[in-house]
C-alpha cells in the first residue's frame, strides 16, 4: 500500500517561487501511528522528493529521473520519458504485467479549509487488479487547493514520472490527472485480507529556503544498478 500511496501521491504548493527552494514536509500515518514522513524539495528545475521507502530526483534540465532505495543503498537513473523496457528485467516486466493499479477519480462539490486555504474535495476509489481480480481495494478523500502557483509544475511532472515507473495502466494514469491542484490531505481507508487500514496523509510544513547539500543528488554510498 505504501507504494500505492507515492504513485496518488501530489502534496502542495500555494506559492510562488522567490530566491529559495520550496521545502514542504507530509506526515504519514497509519490507524492514527506515524509511519513515515516525506520531505519535497522543489526547485527551478529540480525537484528531490524523498520518503522511508525510496527517493526520486528529478532533473529537468538534464531530462534525467534518479531513483533510489535507501534501505538497500541502491539506486537506477534512466533518462526522461521513461523507457520501462530498458529499466525492468523481463521477470519484472513478467510480473508487472500482472500487477496493475486501476482506479476512478471524480471531482465533489465538497469542500474544506486547510492550512488557511480552500479545499475541494475529490473521491478516488482504487484497486489492484491482479490477473482480472480486484485485491487491495480503497477509498481515498482527497482535499485539493486549486489555486496553486506556476512552480508546480516541477513537481507534476516528477510524479507523473513515478506512476509511470510504478503502474502500467494508462487509463489510471489519465484518471488521476484530472485533479487539478495540489493536494493538502488525503484520507484512505483500504481493504486488505479482510482488515480495515486507515491511512492518512497530511502536510505539516510549508517554507522557502535555501536546500541543504545533497539533497538534490544520491547518497555517495549507494551502488548503481541497471535495472529495477
Amino acid at each position: 500500500m505504501k507504494q500505492a500511496i507515492v504513485v496518488v501521491l501530489v502534496v502542495l504548493l500555494g506559492t510562488v517561487f522567490l530566491s529559495a527552494d520550496l521545502y514542504i514536509k507530509a506526515e504519514r500515518y497509519r490507524n492514527e501511528t506515524k509511519d513515515g514522513v516525506h520531505d519535497l524539495w522543489l526547485g527551478k528545475d529540480r525537484a528531490a522528493f524523498i520518503t522511508p521507502e525510496e527517493i526520486y530526483i528529478y532533473n529537468k534540465k538534464l531530462k534525467k529521473v534518479w531513483m533510489a532505495a535507501p534501505k538497500q543503498k541502491t539506486y537506477v537513473v534512466a533518462d526522461v520519458p521513461l523507457d520501462m523496457s530498458k529499466l525492468l528485467s523481463p521477470e519484472t516486466a513478467a510480473r508487472m504485467s500482472q500487477y496493475k493499479i486501476r482506479g476512478t477519480v471524480k471531482r465533489t462539490d465538497k469542500t474544506r479549509t486547510i492550512l488557511n486555504k480552500k479545499c475541494v474535495g475529490y473521491e478516488m476509489d482504487q484497486w489492484v487488479d491482479l490477473a482480472g481480480k480486484k485485491v487491495n481495494e480503497s477509498k481515498t478523500m482527497i482535499w485539493v487547493y486549486e489555486d496553486i502557483g506556476p512552480g508546480f509544475a516541477i513537481f507534476n511532472e516528477l510524479m507523473d514520472i513515478i506512476r509511470q515507473k510504478t503502474n502500467r495502466d494508462e487509463a489510471f494514469r489519465q484518471e488521476l490527472l484530472k485533479i487539478k491542484g495540489a493536494q493538502l490531505l488525503l484520507e484512505i481507508v483500504q481493504a486488505y485480507h479482510g482488515e480495515t487500514i486507515n491511512y492518512r496523509i497530511e502536510v505539516k510544513e510549508i517554507s522557502e529556503k535555501d536546500p541543504p547539500a545533497g539533497v538534490y543528488e544520491i547518497p555517495k554510498d549507494f551502488a548503481k544498478k541497471e535495472k529495477l
